[in-house]
């Protein structure tokens, strides 16, 4: 069933939308302009490292009342961070 909860929500928020909200809280827990963001960019281009991330998996969490497993791969550009934000 867990499984299932995590395919609807995949379904429901499109790239695009996990971009938007990915710059927003980029600026909201780092208090900093991010430029425009594309699958294939690295997230050392937008500065962010690993405690990033989990800063940015918990806000995806919190935002969409889900909870998302830790990583099984390194997540290096912006569409591992999408890919594994399954919301």
């Amino acid at each position: 069933m867990y499984k299932y909860f995590i395919n609807y929500f995949e379904e429901i928020m499109t790239d695009q939308e996990k971009i938007v909200f990915l710059k927003a809280s980029i600026q909201k827990l780092f208090k900093k302009e991010s430029p425009e963001i594309i699958r294939s960019m690295s997230l050392a281009d937008l500065e962010l490292d690993s405690l990033d991330i989990v800063e940015l998996q918990m806000e995806f969490e919190e935002e969409f009342n889900v909870e998302i497993p830790d990583p099984e791969n390194a997540i290096v550009t912006v569409g591992d961070l999408l890919d594994h934000l399954k919301v």
